[in-house]
């Protein structure tokens, strides 16, 4: 018989004799099927004489995927051997061989584990298969992340890494405290559906849940204005439309950081965009100031207070005079004349303090036209502005925003990530089992670290380029489990939980081809035009002695 091939893991042989069989001689032993070793298949024999007189072998287990077996039915002269109810026996051994299909794809480790809880909200979740899995079958029709609690999809991106054996689903933006969500993998009997790089596919859905943590604890922050002060001038009487920067000096009676700028605005001829600035007086010339941080506003409302956080926080020193400003490109900004006391007493938030007129020169100043260095005043005006201001010490470090965002694509090979902490980190804390970069099939990939000079930024510094169109996370630990690793603060304090953030890799560049470049009868060819009929341009290309794959490649696409 010819072979046959894709057979079934589960298939039974079936012999059917052209008479009624001696059913004494069809047992295992006379009807065999044996693996590529010559080993006996263990398997169970019947013979059913009614109607096709057929003898079926069932083996004990499921087949090997992709393997050759041999059917062996005994003839011949030697016993045993099947006869017939005359007792003749089949006059030769019969054999024959077969081949099984290769094994349909199945999902092997995923992460977090199922019913996994408190799993961080930044966490990419992972799926690693048994086989290579055609990649553009992996995209955001077959793989699917669904916010349970909130019953929502949930946006995500599924990059085709060179890993075709490991699915990242990186959420597009951290995912909720305290929900449920489910990854769903697609396959048959569904379309489109996830399939191995032969075609086979994944034989039916593969889904896995998980809980995600509680929110950090809340790091709270004080500014100078509680949110219900209102300017009686919202915008200033004068009607100024032109540009101007306007601001506030300030002092605290703590170390601490600046996370934010706040000003009110008191309506749509405030118009944007702004910008908020953080500056340090200079000590030998008060005129002149330092420039510490800047943010632009985004997402403002109509009106009232408006808010914009550092991407990294910025400390201040205690008792140390600074000014917060921001930058109104069409005027029409709150102004008070003489409304905030500062010619009195300043205002008082401790551990906040606008300044009183003459402590440090004059309150309420501002910069015409252009951003700068606020230092004009008037009539110790007060322009509603203001700081949020964190004391770290109040609480638990926390990591307070990172590059790349979460869910970030298209980002460089080259790129370092970095996170900011809400306050002073241990650089001894810092270590290979605290701080972790790892791509889609959870491989570490190495990399040298630093903190910044604030003592606040953490960067990560790929010892290579990344891979293109990979997924790659960074893991810092936290003190969840006080017997693990952790990174901690100056204090000893632990970062309260585990932090991870994912982002994607850019795509390769396109490749670079070799081009011929036909214009009616003329060919580039070194810089310089020949003429030819397009019926001559064989012969040039073989004087240019190229191998025979670019020839052949190079005759295509120029005839």
């Amino acid at each position: 018989m010819d072979r046959e091939f894709n057979v079934s893991v589960a298939a039974n042989v079936t012999v059917a004799f052209s008479e009624a069989m001696d059913a004494t001689t069809i047992n295992g032993d006379t009807i065999q099927l044996r693996d590529p070793s010559g080993a006996r298949v263990i398997a169970t024999v019947s013979y059913n004489n009614a109607g096709f007189f057929i003898a079926t072998l069932v083996p004990a287990a499921p087949l090997t995927p992709r393997t050759t077996y041999t059917a062996l039915v005994k003839g011949g002269a030697t016993d045993p051997r099947v006869k017939d109810r005359a007792g003749n026996a089949l006059a030769a051994d019969l054999t024959w061989t077969f081949t099984t299909v290769d094994a349909p794809p199945q999902v092997v480790p995923v992460t977090p584990a199922p019913n996994a809880t408190d799993v961080p909200t930044g966490v990419a979740p992972t799926a690693t298969f048994s086989k290579a899995i055609n990649p553009m079958t992996l995209n955001t029709l077959t793989v699917l992340l669904q916010d349970d609690t909130a019953n929502l999809p949930v946006p995500v991106t599924v990059p085709h890494g060179p890993n075709a054996f490991t699915v990242a689903i990186v959420p597009q933006g951290p995912l909720q405290p305290q929900h449920n969500y489910t990854v769903t993998l697609k396959g048959v009997p569904n379309e489109p559906h996830i399939i191995d790089s032969t075609g086979i596919p994944l034989p039916a859905d593969s889904s896995w849940s998980f809980t995600t943590a509680a929110p950090p604890a809340q790091i709270t922050g004080t500014s100078i204005f509680a949110d219900s002060v209102t300017p009686a001038h919202p915008i200033n009487e004068a009607g100024d439309s032109n540009a101007v920067e306007v601001g506030l000096k300030f002092r605290s009676d703590t170390d601490g950081i600046i996370t934010g700028v706040r000003f009110y605005k008191g309506g749509i001829e405030n118009g944007g965009p702004h910008v908020g600035h953080l500056w340090i007086p200079d000590e030998m010339s008060p005129n002149t100031g330092t420039l510490l941080g800047d943010v632009t506003f985004t997402n403002e409302s109509a009106r009232g207070w408006q808010q914009a956080s550092f991407q990294r926080p910025i400390p201040i020193k205690i008792n140390t005079t600074y000014v917060v400003s921001y930058f109104a490109p069409h005027g029409n900004y709150a102004a008070d004349l003489n409304d905030l006391g500062f010619a009195l007493s300043g205002v008082d938030t401790p551990p906040l303090h606008a300044l009183q007129e003459g402590v440090d020169g004059s309150n309420g100043v501002f910069h015409r036209d252009e951003i700068g260095f606020p230092t004009d005043t008037f009539s110790s005006a007060n322009y509603y502005v203001d700081v949020v201001f964190v004391d770290p010490t109040l609480s638990a470090p926390q990591v307070l925003s990172t590059m790349p965002l979460p869910g970030t694509t298209n980002v460089s090979v080259g790129f370092a990530p970095t996170a900011t902490f809400s306050e002073l980190i241990d650089p001894t804390s810092l270590t290979d089992s605290t701080v972790m970069l790892t791509d889609a099939a959870n491989n570490a990939v190495p990399f040298t670290w630093e903190l910044d000079e604030s003592g606040f930024t953490l960067t990560l510094t790929p010892m290579q380029p990344l891979q293109p169109e990979q997924a790659y996370t960074v893991t810092l630990k936290g003190g969840g489990d006080p017997d693990d690793p952790h990174i901690t603060d100056l204090d000893g304090t632990p970062l309260a939980a585990d932090y991870t953030w994912s982002f994607i890799t850019e795509p390769p560049p396109p490749p670079v081809s070799t081009q011929v470049t036909m214009l009616g009868n003329w060919a580039t060819a070194g810089g310089n035009f020949i003429a030819m009929r397009p019926g001559r341009l064989v012969g040039y290309l073989l004087g240019l002695n190229y191998a025979p794959s670019v020839l052949s490649r190079l005759l295509k696409s120029a005839v």
